[in-house]
Parts: structure tokens; sequence; C-alpha cells
């Protein structure tokens, strides 16, 4: 059993060398396609004794994989970026891989400078079956002819730097990910995800009103399904998309929108906690704020429990921070002190340095 690290890289003299060492002890090859390259990285990667290509970049991350995996020989392939490290958690993870039936395996990845988000995955380590190959311009996905099992793994794991530099971040999501995704838009190619990638891009990047009409575009492509309650075929992040309508529609005091993206978006994705903690936000808002408290208290239990949808990553701070504080305004709102101290107290547990609640235990206790 062999196992192949497959990367693609431009521009990564500063960090590749990072990713190679963390990973080259642990594989039997390190393929490596460069993009066209200005600096030392192919130098890099060469005295890592991997096995160097070129190909021209052309705005498809699909493309330039699919030629990486083109000269992958392992039984196994292993995806690392150059932003990122491999993490061994479990030293004898390759004979476990050896005794692991042909599958996709997703591995947990932790964010360097950013809160480490609850759910999602990434299907990094998988089987080098025949016809597997990667689609999609950007956030390529992984395809085989036939179906292959995907399963959480944790014996290995990555460790993301690439947003550890916000400026660096900001450069190519004007330069690279808004014009990708822009033209994958004039293709009639976006999906409802990536739609909401280039929603968000242009939100990180201080283009509200882009933003606006990402969103609006998105709400128009889901308005046939949530006036006749009738779910999309793919309900992939479907949550989250209804969340971000919802949170924005809420903002926008239009509450019959909102109304509408919450009641539907409960009704296909009922355990994912940020729906349920922005029902509780509405319900408050339009005056009836025991109905807002079981949405607060239900993202409680989720928190508590584990029992909640992981598919679509999300802020941990939706499963105690933000319920919890808004238990707490909910109850004062009421005239519930001992209630409203409590959820305070539960929002403190949840990050002691979180001022709000440090303010309001403050005002009930003075």
């Amino acid at each position: 059993m062999r196992v192949s690290l497959c990367a693609i890289v431009r521009n990564e003299a500063h960090q590749l060398g990072r990713c190679l060492a963390s990973v080259a002890p642990h594989v039997d090859e390190m393929v490596v396609v460069d993009t066209g390259s200005t600096d030392h990285t192919v130098a890099i990667a060469q005295g890592f004794n991997a096995r160097v290509y070129e190909f021209a970049w052309c705005d498809d991350f699909a493309a330039a994989r699919n030629a990486a995996l083109a000269h992958v020989t392992g039984d196994w392939v292993l995806v690392v970026d150059a932003d990122e490290e491999l993490v061994v958690v479990n030293p004898a993870w390759q004979q476990v891989l050896a005794q692991t039936a042909p599958m996709v395996l997703a591995l947990n990845r932790e964010e360097v400078g950013l809160p480490n988000f609850v759910g999602g995955f990434h299907p990094r380590l998988f089987w080098h079956g025949p016809g597997v190959h990667y689609e999609g311009r950007y956030h390529e996905q992984l395809r085989y002819p036939e179906p292959v099992p995907v399963q959480p793994w944790a014996d290995v794991r990555l460790k993301h730097h690439g947003n550890a530099d916000p400026e660096a971040v900001r450069r190519k999501t004007l330069t690279r990910d808004i014009p990708i995704l822009e033209t994958m838009r004039r293709e009639n190619t976006l999906s409802l995800w990536l739609l909401d990638c280039l929603a968000r891009n242009y939100d990180r990047t201080e283009q509200w009103e882009q933003a606006d009409d990402c969103y609006q575009e998105a709400y128009g492509r889901l308005a046939p399904h949530l006036q006749s309650g009738e779910p999309p075929t793919d309900l992939f992040w479907v949550g989250t998309v209804l969340q971000a309508l919802s949170e924005r529609a809420i903002a926008a005091a239009d509450w019959e929108t909102a109304r509408l993206c919450l009641s539907q978006g409960l009704r296909w994705c009922p355990n994912f906690p940020p729906l349920a903690f922005w029902a509780g936000i509405w319900l408050r808002e339009v005056g009836l704020p025991l109905g807002a408290i079981a949405y607060f208290q239900q993202a409680l239990v989720w928190g508590m429990t584990g029992h909640y949808s992981r598919q679509e990553a999300f802020d941990p701070a939706y499963l105690q921070l933000h319920p919890a504080c808004a238990l707490g305004e909910t109850h004062e709102q009421l005239g519930q002190w001992d209630q409203a101290r409590a959820a305070w107290q539960q929002a403190l547990a949840a990050d002691p340095t979180w001022e709000p609640a440090q303010v309001a235990i403050a005002r009930l206790e003075g």
C-alpha cells in the first residue's frame, strides 16, 4: 500500500517548506504541480525530492488537480495545500489505512488565526480508483464513476494557515476568487453554495451592493421552493443560505421574508443550530418572547448533547455563546432576573472575556 501527496502550488515559497516537511516522512511519493510560480517554489519542492510538473493556470482548480492526479502512482492520494500542514494523530495511521476499504476519508482542519467552525468536511485522503477526478473551477469536488463511501477520519488532520494574513486573503479574494466565481456566474454554473461564497467574498471586501445582488439572486432561486414548501433537490448549503437571508431580512425588519426563510429552513434542515437561533431572534422581534426562549434553549441543548447537523460548517458560538446571550436578553425583557442571570453566566462559561455578558451580570448584581 502506497500513499501519494498530490499538491498544486503557485508562488508558495514562503510556506511550501512547512507543508512538505510535515508530509514527507509519511508518504511514498510527493507530486507537486506548479501553475506558474515566479519565486523559488519549484526549487523548494525539488529540495524535498518531490516530482514537480508544470501546468498553465487557467482559472480552473479542477483542471489543475486533475493534472496532478495524472502523475500519481500511489494507492491512496493525500491532498494537502501549500498553506496547510499535516498533523499525525495516530502514528499507526498507515497501517490502519492499509486495512481500510476503498473510500473517501474526510479530515478535520484546524484554522490558524480564525475560530474553528463546527461541521463541514474536507475529503483529502481517498482511494486512487479508476476514473477518480475533480470537477468545478472553484471549490472543486472529488468525483468517481460510481458512488464511493465518505466517512470522517481522525487519524490525521490538517492545520490551515491560509487565513492568518488578512491582507493576503483580501488580495487573493479580489484578484483570484471573485473573478473565477463571476466567470462561473456568467456561465450559469454557479451552485447555490458557490453563490453564497461569492456573496461572502464581496462582504469581506466591503462590496456591499454586489453582496446584496448575490443574496437577491439566491432568494430568487429558492423562492419557488419557499412558496410551495417543496424542498430543493439538493439541500447542501440551503440551511446556510437561508440563515444568511433570514439574518439580512431581520436586519431590514422584513418580517415576512424572515418568517418564510426560517419556517421552511427548519422544516428542511431541522437540526441546524444557526437557523434555530435566528428563529428565536425573529420571534422575539415580532413580540413572541416565550417562543423565542424555546428556540434559544434548543440550541443550548444541542450544544450539550451534540445532536445537531454537521453537514454544513458553522460558528460554534451558535451552540452556546449566541443563544445564551439572547436568552439572557429575553429573560431581562420579561423581568425574569434569576433566569437572565443564569443565561448570562452560561455565556461567560462559553467565553469568560465576553464583555456584554460581564456588563449584564454586573448590572443584575448591582
